[in-house]
């Protein structure tokens, strides 16, 4: 999914009580729908409410998930080894 620039200034412009939808989530974080609906099954994801058929994410939530990643720093020296990414790439077949 592409991010859609309107939903996400739409996102970052409401009240952090505001809920938006899983489209808009998905534009906002980089997450795929898939994804989210995979974090939801297993509870590891953003909180949600369900209304009918519908999800919906509260602002504040989107906010406090985006926290739990770490301060951010200024540049790459700034980082420890415990701040990259573990990278696991598969074995190129020939």
């Amino acid at each position: 999914m592409n991010a859609d620039p309107m939903l996400i200034y739409a996102f970052w412009q409401s009240p952090d009580d505001s809920y938006h939808t899983a489209e808009t989530i998905a534009s906002v974080t980089g997450l795929s729908l898939q994804t989210l609906a995979n974090q939801r099954c297993k509870g590891n994801g953003i909180k949600f409410v369900k209304s009918h058929s519908s999800v919906y994410y509260r602002k504040e939530d989107v906010r406090t998930w985006f926290k739990s990643f770490g301060s951010p720093v200024s540049s790459t020296s700034a980082l420890t080894v415990r701040d990259l990414p573990i990278l696991v790439c598969a074995p190129q077949v020939e």
